[in-house]
Parts: C-alpha cells; sequence; structure tokens
C-alpha cells in the first residue's frame, strides 16, 4: 500500500500492522537480503509455541560481499535493555505486535528497540535462531556502515529503558551508556 504522505518509519509500520491479518509479522530493513528459507525458520519456531524469534545477521556490501557476521545470544531481557541486539530479522505474532500497541512515533530512530522492550513485557516466549538469515546491506547513510549514521540515539534509548523499567516497576535508573545502541 502506498500513503498519502510521508509519516515516518513508526507511522508506517503502523499502518502495515493494521492491513496485516496473517498470524505473524515480520520486520525488516529496506535495504537487506534474506537467506531463501528464513521466513521456514521463523514460522517453524512461532509454530511451536513461541510469541517471537529473531535470527543471526551479517552485512554485505554492494558487490555481494558478506562480512561481520553477528552470531546474537539467547533471549536475555537484562542485556536486551544495554544493546538492541535483536535486530532483523525479527518476527512476532501479530497479536502481541498489536498488543504492544505497535510503534511509538516518539521513538523513531530506535522505534524497533522501544517496541521489542514492550513486546517483552508481554511475553518470555522468545526464542533466538542460531543462524545467519538476514544480511544487512552496507550503504551510504545506513547505520550498517556506521553505527553514528542515525545520529546520537543514547537518549532515545535512556528514555526508553527508562519507560520500561518503569512499567515493569523495577527500582532502577536508565543510563546513557559509552556504546552504540546497535551492535
Amino acid at each position: 500500500a502506498r500513503l498519502p504522505q510521508r509519516v515516518g518509519i513508526s507511522a508506517a509500520t503502523n499502518r502495515g500492522l493494521e492491513m496485516s491479518t496473517g498470524e505473524f509479522v515480520c520486520f525488516v530493513d529496506h535495504d537487506y537480503l534474506l537467506q531463501r528459507d528464513a521466513l521456514k525458520y521463523c514460522a517453524e519456531a512461532l509454530c511451536k509455541g513461541s510469541d517471537a524469534a529473531y535470527t543471526d545477521s551479517d552485512k554485505i556490501d554492494e558487490l555481494g560481499n558478506r562480512s561481520e557476521p553477528f552470531h546474537k545470544p539467547a533471549w536475555s531481557p537484562e542485556y536486551f535493555r544495554g544493546v538492541m541486539y535483536v535486530g532483523h530479522l525479527l518476527c512476532v505474532r501479530l497479536a502481541l505486535a498489536r498488543a504492544a500497541g505497535g510503534f511509538d512515533t516518539a521513538f523513531d530512530g530506535i522505534q524497533d528497540f522501544e517496541f521489542f522492550l514492550r513486546c517483552s513485557e508481554l511475553t518470555d516466549k522468545i526464542v533466538h535462531i542460531p543462524k545467519v538469515l538476514y544480511h544487512w546491506r552496507k550503504v551510504a547513510g545506513s547505520v550498517a556502515t556506521h553505527s553514528d549514521a542515525k545520529g546520537d540515539l543514547g537518549r532515545l534509548q535512556e528514555k526508553a529503558v527508562q519507560l520500561h523499567l518503569d512499567r515493569l516497576k523495577l527500582p532502577a535508573e536508565a543510563q546513557a551508556g559509552a556504546f552504540p545502541h546497535r551492535v
């Protein structure tokens, strides 16, 4: 579907969620490639009772050379609060995405992170698929090329984590760290 005007990534993704009719939704960037069987692996994990599944990834340049494999850890809510390691490929039950309230436009730039913080408050059935199934294109202006391409996201991440901690009634204070938002 084409939106009548540019509305930003969170609002556009929310429109996609409104239009979705399947049991699951998967989130990818516009500058990606998937392994041929990526969705099969995700569907298998979700059909076994998981509410969310994420895969390992790497980066691919304009010549098709793959590099920087990212072998992600198993789900850890504590670690995730500090580092956006889930990233893509991420697939979730549509009901979970909607129950979490979709994407918040106030967090454009870290929208996937903030969204998944809220998802993780509703389920612990989150699985990691330890296979490189998502290839993130390294193009000019992309975070895949330079981690600071979107500017300093530390304060926005700090705000998202603090709101998350408050919703969970965890007596802790979020503070921006020395490392980038994404790894």
